[in-house]
């Protein structure tokens, strides 16, 4: 039972993660990973970057191309202080340096005003674009368009929000600088192109990678890998916590299965006998075997009542690596519930199995050898339970039987058990060998001994105690 409650709190927790990691691979990034190659490399100023943009969109498969200083879902903590002109209050903001083609090969919708072009130059006035989530914060009930940030530029543009940190992180406030105004802020740092086509990334690495040495022999492109990697790339913690965690559940589970298992094993051995009886006197099969399954089934929700505790109580330590599902999800609880109950009553079903199939005349035999061992008062009564009943004339050897398997005496068993002839008859034919004749001959025999009432002989064989 112990065990169980250890194996709910593994799965409890595993449960919570994979949820964890679901939603994550759910949640809205706020652009278009599919089909995007990106390419780290350091170019010399932003006359470069802007032939190197134009050469690469004009490549066959290629829906656009550009530059960004550090890519999404990589915290770049290039964070700033700015001030609205006409407000005394600053506010703060995470600054990313961009081409125009950015937007487009990473399909963040423009959702106000204009996007960047190719006039924004060094010579023109400086402008910048914010995203959603900057105007709602610092612009909740007017339009931001035409606003000056004092000493960065004039906002032209309202975009989408992207989640540049993390997934499970919302967006932030965030500014966009054309790279061609302020090339200076990424020169050391270098920067990464964004490729996106029609086809697949990989079919287009070495027809970009020669597009680059065109614009410049000289130009190193690394760190080549699809947007959808840098996606997987940013919940691998989340993997590796669901992998190690949903190990361990898995082999707690098996360890679960096989501690349920050896434990009805070894109550099905103790208790043979008496399942031989039960069947002896007209039990069939399927009663045996729902009272082993009954019994699995308590040890089980035993095991479980105790693991909801535990896993409450265990599973708020993740609460920080969880997203979008609660530390007691109760859907999650439910769901490793029924899993660890269906592993563990899927264990029951061998034992039951064989304590159904249990030979009853193999049973009586064997009760009647320890029987005989604890009646020495009565050597004449040498019953055998095989077929050879009329050799008894002395109720002492059943009633050592009655009284070791159940532990009562015969007047407290004829009170809570009755049986008909039929359920003597049917004992009678699974000791076997005999025709109808010789049962109706030993039945009458087993009459004389008990006085008549086939009630008594058919109680000193049950045992109404519960499994």
């Amino acid at each position: 039972m112990r065990s169980n409650e250890v194996h709910f709190v593994l799965l409890a927790g595993a449960g919570l993660l994979l949820r964890t990691f679901l939603n994550l691979q759910s949640t809205p990034t706020g652009f278009r990973a599919e089909n995007v190659l990106t390419l780290h490399m350091v170019v010399a100023d932003a006359d470069e970057a802007r032939a190197l943009e134009e050469r690469v969109s004009q490549i066959p498969g290629v829906r656009a191309a550009g530059f960004i200083s550090l890519l999404p879902l990589q915290n770049s903590n290039w964070n700033g202080r700015f001030s609205v002109t006409g407000r005394a209050r600053e506010g703060g903001a995470e600054f990313r340096y961009v081409t125009p083609g950015y937007f487009r090969a990473m399909g963040i919708p423009l959702l106000r005003g204009r996007g960047l072009s190719d006039r924004d130059t060094r010579d023109a006035p400086k402008v910048l674009l914010i995203n959603e989530a900057f105007a709602r914060q610092y612009f909740p009930n007017e339009d931001p368009i035409g606003r000056v940030l004092t000493g960065r530029g004039t906002i032209v543009g309202v975009v989408g929000d992207v989640r540049q940190a993390r997934l499970d992180r919302p967006a932030a406030a965030e500014i966009y600088y054309p790279v061609a105004q302020n090339f200076a802020q990424i020169r050391s740092l270098g920067s990464t192109m964004l490729v996106s086509g029609h086809l697949p990334p990989q079919s287009l690495v070495s027809a970009v990678r020669k597009a680059v040495r065109e614009v410049n022999p000289r130009q190193a492109a690394f760190e080549v890998e699809t947007m959808e990697r840098v996606i997987a790339d940013s919940i691998a913690n989340q993997r590796l916590y669901l992998w190690l965690l949903g190990l361990f559940a898995a082999l707690g589970t098996l360890l679960a299965a096989a501690g349920i298992y050896g434990v009805i094993a070894y109550l099905v051995t103790l208790r043979t006998q008496e399942f031989g009886i039960r069947m002896a006197l007209g039990a069939d099969a399927g009663r045996v075997l729902r009272l082993v399954m009954g019994r699995g089934a308590v040890l089980v929700a035993l095991g479980l009542a105790i693991g909801f505790g535990g896993a409450a109580a265990l599973t708020r330590f993740l609460k920080t690596v969880l997203y979008g599902v609660s530390a007691t999800d109760p859907v999650t609880f439910g769901a490793m519930a029924l899993l660890l109950a269906a592993v563990a009553l899927t264990a029951c079903v061998i034992p039951a199995r064989r304590a159904a199939r249990v030979d009853p005349a193999v049973a009586l035999r064997s009760e009647y050898a320890l029987a005989e061992r604890h009646a020495p008062s009565h050597p004449s009564t040498a019953w055998n339970p095989t077929g050879d009943i009329g050799e008894a004339r002395k109720p002492g050897v059943l009633g050592a039987v009655a009284g070791k398997i159940t532990g009562m005496s015969r007047r407290e068993l004829v009170k809570q058990t009755c049986a008909d002839d039929r359920g003597v008859a049917a004992w009678l034919r699974r000791l076997g060998g005999s025709d109808r004749r010789t049962h109706a001959r030993e039945h009458h025999r087993l009459c004389d001994v008990f006085g008549s009432p086939q009630v008594k002989f058919a109680a000193s064989f049950v045992s109404p105690l519960p499994l």
